[in-house]
């Protein structure tokens, strides 16, 4: 047997003969040229593929509807950014998910390559340097180890690549000139429609306005080989990191399939090579990644302008994806296969480029700039810092206010507490006053959503008679669970103060769109002719009350003379301070009053209510009057002198006390 130390990594060159599982891969290796593999990537992959389940053929009216898609989707996006549509036709070509792994094998071949030959030079270079003289027919094997590996490591990839992708350009790179055709996934389509009770025509058409996007803007002559060059530029000064290779083979034992698997990549969310990345490296593949940035953030960026204005689902579809791709920390293609950090994030920071672009410019000027030759915009200006704007707004990092609906009000009610504590949702619509103007009595708002998850901000206005807003609730900062999820909230108002009456419309705001209305009546509500019988026996054998108000954030009171009748109080207030008669805090600016008895007898203790004041004039005030001077105790001459007196110097209150009315 042979020394085992000094075979590369510390492996029994032995093993590897009586290994059943490297006698069937030398068979397989003697098939490769090139740095990859690619007959085992796809078998590989395909294998990996099958492990979701069933893969069937596409129908005829799959066909049929995609192809319907993609025509639509041409002409709205041609029309809508500017760009020209390619020369040759568009062959829309529904694929199964085996299908797909052999279509990708061949078009990602040009981008893959040349960093798998960078790979392959680096682990022959430490074999190399393990590797015993006189190890002879062996050598030729494992100096074909390197396309074993990577071809393994693609085949990985897109086997679970496979399993997701709806077209060809979720792998969003350019492809080779020539090929005329976008493919579509089919079985992962209708398994996302089924899972997220999707419309089909809807959703296969934002699909189509993705890919179509993709591929007007990869079909411009310059994008392919300025990508192409991109690539090459970073590659032609990598250096792969050859310690990480011989750490990660040291420990192999041939024998052991799970083991060979492990050291293949397996489950492995990295590379299987590591970069060592310098200043210069850093500039080159954050070159890339703006580019990639870019990019894709601008098929998105369209895809949700003209699914918004097209799709009646859209939001769903949007919400969908998202969560879709809540797992993607990162992109596999980029990270596994180039060793190219490329993070879900920064996709996302591309869209919201695009999107500030349009909002200080227009479309024009994004499709010229989106991913300009130059790269004139980098990775680190896609942040979307605010801007400052002629109308003095500021644009943030949030999205501007897209063109569509934000979600659906699915329920809105506006109701009296008291009703809605009987009965419910199903309670008819209406705020009650105690006078008018006057606080309305304690009332819910309640409202049913359907908005993508995340935090907005929530707003109710109440638009009176007039079309005047009267009142508003909100802006309140709430966490929405999603349109595939109900989002019920619930609040009681009770300092809400109205001065008209009759039919209100009420607007449902998410993030400063209207997203829904009702109408609904405001009342005064009437006042109850007999109290509880505690409050009535205290203001029917009361001479005095206390009565005030809470004004400029402090409550004023004083002791009162009264008249109680029917349910509602009647006192007199002396316009200016002064001792002829008395001065009840609040009168002219307070929208409700306090008020305070005392019950006699044995049990002395205060009882206090709030009531809805109003000033009485004319007749009315001559007729409180009339009570009012029939009560004065300290009275003066003639009832009709003391009338005379008050006339122009006192008003007369009339408060009606908030609580329940006896039947």
């Amino acid at each position: 047997m042979s020394d085992p130390l000094g075979f590369p990594f510390g492996m029994d060159p032995d093993a590897l003969r009586d290994a059943p599982l490297f006698r069937e891969l030398q068979r397989v290796m003697a098939s490769s040229s090139g740095p990859i593999n690619w007959e085992l990537a796809r078998q590989v992959g395909v294998a990996s593929a099958l492990e979701e389940g069933p893969d069937p053929e596409p129908t005829e009216e799959d066909r049929r509807m995609l192809d319907e898609a993609v025509r639509v989707a041409e002409l709205q996006v041609a029309g809508f950014t500017g760009m020209e549509l390619p020369g040759d036709i568009v062959h829309v070509q529904p694929v199964r998910r085996a299908e797909w792994v052999g279509a990708s094998a061949t078009s990602l071949r040009s981008l893959l390559e040349p960093a798998a030959q960078r790979m392959g030079q680096a682990l022959e270079a430490a074999m190399r340097e393990q590797m015993p003289e006189d190890l002879g027919p062996m050598a030729g094997m494992l100096t074909q180890l390197g396309p074993l590996l990577q071809g393994t490591q693609v085949g990985q990839v897109l086997g679970f690549l496979a399993t997701r992708v709806l077209g060809q350009y979720d792998v969003a790179v350019p492809r080779q000139a020539g090929s005329g055709a976008l493919l579509f996934v089919v079985p992962n389509i209708a398994r996302f429609e089924h899972d997220w009770s999707l419309d089909p025509t809807e959703f296969r058409t934002s699909v189509a306005l993705h890919e179509v996007t993709h591929r007007l803007e990869f079909g411009r002559s310059w994008t392919a080989a300025h990508f192409a060059a991109l690539v090459d530029d970073f590659l032609s000064t990598l250096t792969v990191d050859i310690r990480a290779i011989q750490e990660r083979f040291s420990a192999l034992d041939p024998t052991d399939p799970e083991a060979v698997e492990r050291a293949l990549g397996g489950d492995d969310v990295d590379a299987l090579f590591g970069a060592v990345l310098d200043d210069e490296q850093r500039l080159k593949l954050g070159r890339i990644q703006a580019f990639m940035a870019a990019a894709e953030g601008y098929a998105d960026h369209v895809m949700h302008a003209l699914g918004a204005r097209l799709l009646a689902t859209h939001a769903m579809i949007e919400e969908a994806m998202l969560r879709h791709r809540e797992d993607e920390a990162t992109d596999p293609v980029f990270e596994r296969l180039l060793g190219i950090d490329m993070k879900r994030e920064q996709y996302v920071a591309g869209r919201r480029f695009c999107d500030l672009v349009v909002d200080l410019t227009d479309e024009a000027i994004l499709a010229d700039v989106g991913i300009g030759r130059g790269d004139a915009v980098t990775a680190g200006d896609r942040r979307a810092a605010p801007v400052a704007r002629e109308d003095g707004l500021a644009t943030s990092e949030r999205y501007p206010p897209p063109m569509d609906t934000v979600g659906e009000l699915v329920a809105a009610a506006i109701v009296d507490e008291r009703v809605w504590q009987t009965q419910g949702a199903s309670s008819p619509d209406g705020i009650y006053l105690t006078g008018q103007p006057g606080p309305a009595l304690p009332f819910v708002l309640f409202r049913a959503w359907k908005v993508g998850v995340g935090i907005v901000q929530e707003e109710v206005r109440l638009y009176g008679p007039s079309g005047r807003m009267i009142w508003r609730w909100g802006p309140e900062y709430r966490r929405m669970e999603g349109m595939f999820d109900l989002t019920t909230e619930l609040d009681v108002v009770t300092d809400a103060v109205f001065d008209e009456t009759g039919t209100y419309v009420a607007s449902f705001i998410i993030d400063d769109q209207i997203v829904g209305e009702i109408e609904l009546p405001v009342y005064v509500q009437a006042a109850p002719t007999k109290l509880p019988k505690d409050i009535e026996d205290a203001l029917r054998k009361s001479d005095v009350i206390w009565v005030g108000a809470d004004v400029r954030g402090r409550r004023d009171m004083i002791p009162a003379w009264f008249v109680y009748k029917n349910g509602r109080i009647y006192l007199l207030s002396q316009k200016q301070s002064g001792p002829q008669e008395q001065t009840i805090p609040g009168v002219t600016e307070a929208k409700e009053f306090v008020v305070v008895t005392r019950r006699k007898g044995r049990d002395t203790s205060a009882q206090e209510f709030t009531a809805a004041p109003r000033l009485l004039e004319g007749a009315e005030w001559e007729e409180a009057a009339k009570a009012l001077v029939d009560k004065r105790k300290s009275r003066a001459g003639a009832p009709t002198e003391s009338i005379g007196r008050w006339r122009g110097a006192c008003d007369i209150l009339e408060l009606t006390p908030n609580v329940p009315a006896l039947v």
